[in-house]
Formats: structure tokens, C-alpha cells, sequence
């Protein structure tokens, strides 16, 4: 669902050129991972449970790092360019949609469940499988 957002964005919104269609879903899409590890870490929402300074602290710096990659010279070698600014609010926004308690909730239990079929865990037990 939020591929889709930023690709609708990208394409109808701000008819991006290849080169900054490839930046800000690189952008976008490392930025709502980030969202999702903070989601799946309580089975409390994000707005319920705050991170400890161990995971909230390198998860703002790999979101600075992330939105700042396209705007330093080395990010031509894959063909990075700097969004315009419209394009990294909407980046924003739509990553920080995913947190939202509905979705922190949804996320959390498709996550949670597709771990448990993996290793055959319950909330009770602990995984031991090899993966």
C-alpha cells in the first residue's frame, strides 16, 4: 500500500524523471522499514510504547542518512539526484502513515504471525528453528 502511495505521488503528482522516481523510492522505502522495526519491537502501537535510546537513536540517524544520501556527490554513481522538497514531505508523510495506530496493529500481527508460521512459535514458546 505504500509503494503504491509514492509511486502515485512520484508519477501523477510530480511526473518525476526516472532518476528521481529510482531516488525517493529508495528513500521512501527505507524510511518505512524503519517505521515497521519500530512497530514490530511491543504489541503495543508506537503511540503507546516509546522506543528505548538503543533503537530510537540509530533510527534517526539512518533516516537523516537516508534523506540525505541524494544530495551528496557520490549518490550520481547510482543515479541518486536530490528530490525536491514537496516530493521528501510527501516521503515523510507516507512513511509515518504506516504508524498510525491502525496500522501499527496490522503490521505488527502480519509480521508477528508470518514469524510464528516460520518457526512453528507461539507467545508462549520460542523459536528454534534454523532459518
Amino acid at each position: 500500500m505504500f509503494d503504491e502511495a509514492i509511486f502515485a505521488v512520484l508519477l501523477y503528482v510530480s511526473h518525476s524523471a526516472p532518476a528521481e522516481f529510482r531516488t525517493a523510492w529508495f528513500v521512501e522505502s527505507l524510511l518505512t522499514e524503519l517505521v515497521v522495526a519500530l512497530i514490530v519491537r511491543t504489541r503495543r502501537t508506537i503511540h503507546e510504547s516509546r522506543p528505548g535510546a538503543l533503537l530510537l537513536d540509530p533510527t534517526i540517524a539512518i533516516a537523516a542518512t537516508a534523506l540525505a544520501i541524494p544530495s551528496v556527490s557520490a549518490a550520481a554513481l547510482p543515479g541518486f539526484v536530490p528530490p525536491p522538497v514537496p516530493v521528501v514531505a510527501a516521503m515523510i508523510a507516507i512513511a509515518f502513515a504506516r504508524s498510525k495506530p491502525e496500522h501499527s496493529r496490522t503490521a505488527q500481527a502480519s509480521v508477528t504471525t508470518r514469524f510464528g508460521q516460520m518457526c512453528g512459535l507461539t507467545w508462549a514458546g520460542s523459536c528454534k528453528s534454523s532459518f
